[in-house]
């Protein structure tokens, strides 16, 4: 395939242009809608603003001061949409996994400097995929 260099500038120029050309348009439009209507701009902002700080009200901020890194943070209860560590840990405890686990299925694994592993199956499995493809470790 050959890129006619000349041809992909001229396209990228035309289309920034254009791209360019509606975003100033949008923006002559939303500047002279706030002159014609500077009612409803400031009347917005000063609804988003009120419910911004209600919403704000129902968190209890706290901060805390973390000795590892030695900065203090701020905690909120919003936090605790994220779990915790112990959580974590508790909600693996209760999982059942079988004492015998059905292994993955063997497959080949190459790793960043190109070599070949067998991954997955039990030692016979791996065993018997590197007889049936020699070839691949070599």
């Amino acid at each position: 395939m050959v890129i006619n260099y000349t041809e992909l500038k001229k396209n990228t120029i035309a289309f920034s242009k254009k791209v360019g050309s509606q975003i100033v348009d949008g923006g002559k439009k939303c500047w002279k809608f706030t002159k014609e209507n500077p009612g409803i701009v400031i009347g917005t902002g000063i609804g988003i603003v009120a419910a911004v700080l209600v919403c704000r009200e129902g968190y209890n901020y706290e901060t805390t001061e973390v000795s590892e890194y030695n900065s203090i943070f701020l905690e909120s209860e919003a936090d605790s949409l994220f779990p915790s560590m112990n959580e974590i840990e508790k909600e693996s405890e209760l999982r059942n996994y079988p004492e015998n686990r059905k292994s993955p299925v063997t497959h080949l694994y190459r790793s960043n400097k190109g070599d070949n592993f067998v991954r997955g199956g039990t030692e016979e499995d791996k065993r018997l995929f590197i007889e049936a493809n020699k070839n691949l470790f070599e």
